[in-house]
Parts: C-alpha cells; structure tokens; sequence
C-alpha cells in the first residue's frame, strides 16, 4: 500500500515514469540485462520501462510483462505498481501494437 506522503501520478507520462522509478529501485545493483533476460524481454524494452518511455511514446507495458518483471526481480507485482486514483485511466497512450511485448533477442 502507498504512504500518504507519495504522490499520485496525475497522467500517464507521470504513472510511467512512477513504475520506472519503482523498476530501477527494485532492481538495485543487478544489471538491466539481467533482469531483462531473465524476464524473457530484450534490454532496450526493459530499459524504456525505467525510464517511462518504449519508442518515443509513453511506456504501456501489459500487465503479463510487469508480472515477468516482477518474478525477475523478484518482488510481489504490486510493489511496482503506482496508485491509479486521479489517474485519467480513459485512452490510456499505445506504445506498441496489440498483440503482445517485444519479444527478447533470438525470441523472434
């Protein structure tokens, strides 16, 4: 559960950029590349989901590739997961295709 004194993001770019700020705590001192492969995700996708941003868009991951993530790290998913209240949660940003994640490296 969230502390009183955290914000709440207010917009999606703000919500990313919350998850990725969670991402980067949990993972510490491992390595993005590790976490990546160990999520079965390729390190430049990880690495736009600490940082908010996959493609020049707003980063929208699904929640399958949060809860890899998690596994990966090895924390409970909703550890990583910013609070939604005054969240617009309407015509969230699309930052890839419908279909699925990138797949990780020789996972074509």
């Amino acid at each position: 559960m969230q502390a009183p004194s955290e914000p709440v993001p207010q917009d999606w770019e703000e919500y990313a950029k919350e998850l990725g700020r969670r991402l980067q705590e949990a993972r510490g001192a491992r390595t993005q590349e590790a976490i990546a492969a160990e999520a079965g995700m390729s390190r430049p996708y990880y690495h736009g989901l600490e940082h908010g941003r996959w493609r020049g868009r707003t980063a929208s991951p699904s929640l399958h590739a949060l809860a890899r993530v998690a596994q990966a790290l090895g924390v409970d998913l909703a550890e990583l997961i910013p609070p939604t209240s005054g969240l617009a949660v309407l015509d969230p940003p699309r930052s890839r295709p419908v279909g699925g994640d990138p797949p990780a490296p020789g996972q074509a």
